[in-house]
């Protein structure tokens, strides 16, 4: 062997980096840390200028059954509706005939169920509003 390293590189292989051959042992981890050097270097400037900022925003022609998936969280909206609008008149009932027998607990707990049901109904008449200004307050962070 001659007095200099006998180093090989041997050419990529499908998802393999270079293989390096070397005959010395200080020199090999020389050779290592400068590639990874290189590469560390190459990979941030490839980075760099691949950077871009996406700009997405809601498309309702981008999926194909979206107007049944609206029609289907509408229908789950009215349903929900209907269910406070229940809850508010059982609760209603129950705070009245608990009210006439001088059952306290239950007329508390009849008002109780009646304020539930109005503010089921509040969350889900706000929905649409309260997802709207999460989506701009979220569309203007920078």
């Amino acid at each position: 062997m001659s007095g200099k390293a006998n180093i090989r590189i041997v050419p990529d292989r499908p998802g393999q980096g270079p293989v390096f051959h070397i005959r010395r042992g200080r020199r090999r981890l020389r050779v290592l840390r400068d590639w990874l050097s290189e590469t560390r270097l190459k990979l941030s400037v490839l980075a760099g200028s691949m950077a871009f900022t996406p700009n997405v925003s809601p498309n309702q022609n981008g999926l194909p059954g979206l107007d049944a998936v609206q029609k289907g969280v509408g229908g789950v909206m009215a349903l929900g509706l209907i269910a406070c609008v229940a809850w508010f008149a059982i609760g209603a009932i129950r705070a009245g005939m608990a009210g006439r027998t001088n059952n306290y607990q239950q007329t508390a707990d009849g008002k109780q169920q009646m304020l539930w049901g109005a503010v089921g109904a509040f969350a889900i008449g706000a929905a649409g509003a309260v997802i709207t200004f999460a989506f701009k307050a979220g569309g203007g962070v920078h």
